[in-house]
């Protein structure tokens, strides 16, 4: 699965040719037949012009670029990896970066000169993209183009443009693409992100870990490699290929202990979907976690990237405390700390909570927490001797 950038359309690859569906409800709007046999696809990436595969082969593995032209999928380039001396390929999961800025003035058909808001970014040599174009007459245009050189406000290509493109058109190039392989180099019992020239295909460093072992699920998005490991959803930074965060996601079945296999990521807008072929959701009933299974067919699950309340905790010390007696008996009230925190495990200030018991008082009923996440409040128990119950509730 794979995003076309505008989060208007998903695209997949079945039975040799690349099918462009509807997000909203994942008709089929456009298919484009390959003109290469296709194999089974297990990974799909899109870096804006071009659609990249990942196959499986005897003994490794297969990545091809293609381009949609005139309505045919249009195989550009192919890179076998076949297990050596040095690597035993087996794979299932790859991502390719994408470098991109916009243009702070028009650019206009004929011209080698690129205005763009940050060239920073690239670097000489790079091929670009410019497009698609919002310039009436040249509505959706693309142009393709490599740096000759470049100062702090411009890139000089080395053909001219044959459109014009607007002010905040975007400019995107792309560099890389990392493999998540079982094995590491020269070992078998750990994995590892191998990252490759997008152009020439050639190795050109890699990362080792366990964590990369048994990946199925990554894409690229706002220049860092995402990717699902468990129940997190792991950020590294583009080029260093190091740990940058990582978040939590909610990919467990019904029983609340499996972990559902997601099959693909796309990220857009600060929204993760993530392909699966079930729907769980909470629905309040006896059972209370129910199922949607969607049989041989597969959906998208949504999650926001942006901060939101993940994880509540609230501890009580003590917490076993005696029943209100004369006095003199030990203690019959308990310290609550209730901790907030986002789902990057992040404390959340100024969240109002909510707190209410089952027996006894909390004093007091709500707060707002601090810089720590934080709230507190005191327990105040009662004649009965039972299981107490605290909820807190961030409204």
């Amino acid at each position: 699965m794979a995003s076309d950038r505008t989060n208007s359309y998903f695209y997949t690859v079945s039975g040799g040719a690349l099918y462009q569906k509807n997000k909203v409800n994942g008709n089929v709007v456009s298919l484009f037949p390959a003109n290469f046999t296709l194999g089974t696809v297990h990974s799909l990436q899109f870096d804006g012009v071009y659609y990249w595969t990942l196959e499986r082969q005897t003994g490794g593995v297969l990545i091809r670029k293609w381009e949609v032209v005139s309505g045919i999928l249009v195989q550009r380039s192919i890179f076998s990896y076949v297990s050596d001396a040095m690597i035993d390929y087996d794979a299932y999961s790859f991502s390719i970066d994408y470098i991109s800025t916009t243009l702070n003035a028009v650019a206009y058909i004929g011209s080698y000169t690129v205005p763009v808001t940050d060239s920073s970014v690239f670097n000489v040599g790079d091929e670009v993209v410019l497009g698609p174009s919002t310039y009436s007459g040249y509505v959706d245009k693309k142009h393709i183009g490599t740096i000759v050189s470049k100062d702090a406000t411009n890139i000089y290509l080395d053909v001219p443009l044959s459109y014009t493109f607007n002010v905040g058109n975007g400019v995107y190039c792309s560099r890389y693409f990392y493999l998540f392989n079982k094995y590491a180099p020269f070992t078998t019992s750990m994995g590892s992100l191998l990252r490759f020239n997008a152009s020439s295909g050639v190795l050109t460093s890699f990362s080792s870990g366990t964590i990369f072992s048994d990946v199925k699920a990554s894409c690229f998005y706002n220049d860092k490699i995402l990717f699902v490991k468990g129940n997190e959803l792991i950020y590294l930074s583009n080029g260093t290929m190091f740990l940058y965060r990582h978040m939590a996601i909610d990919n467990l079945g019904k029983d609340r202990a499996t972990t559902l296999s997601t099959y693909a990521i796309v990220a857009h807008s600060d929204v993760l979907y993530s392909l699966r072929d079930r729907y769980v959701f909470y629905d309040g009933g006896i059972d209370e976690w129910d199922e949607e299974v969607w049989s041989s067919q597969y959906n998208y699950v949504s999650s926001s990237l942006l901060s939101q309340v993940y994880f509540i905790e609230v501890k009580a010390t003590p917490d076993i405390i005696h029943v209100v007696s004369p006095p003199g008996v030990p203690t019959s009230t308990s310290d609550i700390t209730i901790h907030v925190l986002d789902q990057y495990r992040v404390p959340l200030s100024g969240k109002t909570v909510n707190l209410s018991t089952n027996e006894g008082t909390v004093v007091p009923i709500t707060g707002v927490t601090d810089s720590n996440g934080e709230i507190t409040a005191v327990y105040n128990g009662t004649t009965t001797e039972k299981m107490v119950e605290i909820t807190a509730t961030v409204v």
